[in-house]
């Protein structure tokens, strides 16, 4: 089950919430994975809500039951690093030349090439490898800032799987947040615009293909990942979120990429807004990081 929605996890509607507990719980019983998106608002949800400035992350992220997924973006590429494909650099790579355009490394070839605005436009370039993630923070089209969510829920109590994280955060600010709830995001994937998923819009009343991004995105990434993986289990692996934080410190390094540029300080903390830092291992921007598809397959089958 895959959720592309959310509202700050203190404004939630009790009976609303309580529905929805009530289904992830019936759905855990019957063996699903249930992930949900991080937000896009950073650590502070409430901000483009009513204006205040507490941490707040995302519900249903919040809910134990969920995997949360967050964000992350190329890096160097766009948003915070500069426009596409990242500060400083340019378009072209040199002939047999290795070139790092965020995401991805390409090769120049025997002539040198032109890499393209954004990953998946066709180029002369050749992939050759992954490049680098940061966290996902970035400005939209409109202006408006946009970037992972994440931290630690007012209402849902830390779950067993989580007693092995830090009793404590430190924000961007300088601040100290208890650990004293449900934190996330636990896993995070590619949610920047520039450089977005490429789907079609069948919504509106002309169709058309377009570029998807947010956490929004994410999520229905890791439904496919999952979807992979339950084909490789033979059967469905559930509540896969507990065996993520139970991972040995070897199998977790073979099977997350560990983000550690970047934070979620809604609009780049412009107006006094907070948030946290990607940092090595856990941290509440974008959990554990990204995934190496092929080892998360192997090290999470039943």
């Amino acid at each position: 089950m895959s959720q592309s929605f959310g509202e700050p996890d203190d404004q939630v509607d009790p009976a609303t919430r309580a529905v929805a507990d009530g289904g992830y719980a019936t759905a855990t019983l019957n063996r699903w994975t249930i992930i949900a998106s991080s937000g896009d608002w950073g650590a502070n949800e409430n901000a483009p809500v009513n204006g205040t400035l507490e941490l707040t992350p995302s519900w249903p992220a919040s809910n134990p039951l969920n995997l949360a997924a967050g964000g992350t973006e190329g890096y160097p590429y766009g948003g915070q690093y500069g426009p596409p494909p990242g500060a400083g650099n340019t378009f072209t790579c040199p002939a047999n030349t290795n070139c790092n355009t965020g995401l991805v490394v390409v090769n120049g070839g025997p002539y040198g090439c032109t890499t393209s605005a954004r990953p998946g436009v066709p180029s002369s370039c050749i992939p050759v490898g992954y490049g680098g993630e940061g966290a996902w923070n970035e400005f939209d089209y409109l202006g408006f800032g946009t970037n992972t969510g994440g931290g630690i829920s007012a209402f849902y109590i830390r779950p067993p799987y989580q007693q092995n994280l830090p009793d404590q955060f430190t924000t961007v600010n300088g601040n100290t947040v208890a650990n004293s709830g449900r934190s996330n995001p636990d896993v995070s994937f590619n949610a920047a615009v520039n450089g977005g998923w490429l789907a079609w819009r069948g919504f509106i009343p002309r169709p058309a293909w377009a570029v998807f991004g947010g956490t929004s995105a994410s999520s229905p990434a890791w439904a496919a990942i999952i979807a992979l993986l339950n084909q490789a289990n033979g059967a469905p692996v559930g509540f896969i979120t507990p065996t993520v934080y139970d991972l040995n410190h070897g199998r977790r390094k073979h099977t997350f990429q560990d983000i550690t540029v970047g934070d979620n300080r809604f609009a780049e903390g412009a107006f006094g807004e907070d948030g946290f830092f990607a940092t090595p291992g856990f941290d509440l921007t974008t959990g554990w990081g990204t995934p190496d598809v092929s080892w998360f397959i192997k090290n999470m089958q039943h």
